[in-house]
């Protein structure tokens, strides 16, 4: 909702937007029923190629750039530190509005997750997305945005038009949680359940399928990016595994299943140690069944 909001407050019909190539798929369904026409930013293993943007911005007029720096969604990959002052720099030169995503900046494993970008000098230009909903689990469906206050009072006078209550009991249940302390000890608890979950699925692809698969173990987060080899298409991985109880979403981010990214995005979070066993189980008959 808060994607939808703040997009909503800044584009119009037939207006540009950047985002990543992959990127979320439900924020690019947002902005396309906005009117938005959407312009692919390609990403590689430091993010969002800002040379690219940069190109872009000099022969466009764009309204608007969606990004995901911190465990891009659905790569996982984490921008550097040079194109995260790169992009700063274009956001101030061309007064971009961005929208940045954060949706699980919290989780972090091995070191210190980097500041958002909206912490730097951007001048006003980015509205700061992030979601409580990743530590308190799925029945908290709460979010926050943070942006220049004239912008924050006009979002919650369009949310209003959406829901105009909202759930103010689960919001009290959860400012509670800030003012105890008991957030931060949550969060702590996630990190490290979620770390063990996340370095026992990397144990597994790699004991398993270390010769049909490729995937670069994220620091932090909530998913792997899967990359599969050439010659085991998603798409028959896909159907094979779905008949033995495996559900593969990763043609989400393509048409159909035709799928462009020969990968998919494995979550950990919700899973207990023998499920992830399990799934690799049928992820592996399933290959095997492809040879």
């Amino acid at each position: 909702m808060a994607i939808y909001v703040a997009a909503s407050l800044i584009i119009n019909p037939g207006d540009k937007v950047m985002v990543s190539e992959p990127s979320y798929a439900f924020a690019n369904m947002m902005f396309e029923s906005l009117g938005a026409e959407l312009v692919r930013i390609d990403i590689d293993d430091n993010g969002m190629l800002t040379d690219m943007v940069e190109d872009l911005l000099s022969k466009h007029a764009i309204k608007l750039l969606y990004v995901i720096p911190h465990h891009h969604h659905p790569t996982t990959v984490t921008m550097s530190e040079e194109r995260r002052r790169h992009l700063l720099t274009l956001i101030r030169d061309y007064k971009l509005a961005v929208i940045e995503d954060d949706y699980d900046y919290d989780f972090q494993f091995q070191y210190d997750p980097y500041l958002p970008l909206a912490s730097g000098n951007h001048e006003g230009n980015i509205i700061y997305i992030g979601s409580l909903s990743k530590v308190l689990g799925t029945p908290f469906r709460l979010g926050y945005l943070v942006a220049p206050e004239k912008f924050v009072h006009a979002a919650a006078k369009k949310r209003m038009l959406i829901d105009l209550r909202g759930d103010v009991f689960t919001e009290q249940v959860v400012s509670g949680f800030i003012e105890n302390g008991n957030l931060t000890r949550l969060i702590q608890k996630a990190n490290r359940l979620y770390r063990g979950r996340c370095f026992f699925l990397a144990d597994l692809l790699t004991n398993q399928l270390g010769e049909e698969v490729t995937f670069t173990k994220p620091s932090g987060g909530m998913a792997i990016w899967v990359k599969l080899n050439p010659n085991l298409p998603l798409a028959k991985v896909v159907e094979k595994s779905s008949a033995m109880g495996l559900k593969i979403s990763g043609t989400i981010y393509s048409q159909g299943f035709n799928a462009k990214y020969n990968a998919f995005r494995f979550g950990y979070a919700s899973l207990q140690e023998d499920q992830l066993e399990k799934s690799v189980q049928i992820l592996r008959t399933a290959i095997e069944k492809l040879r």
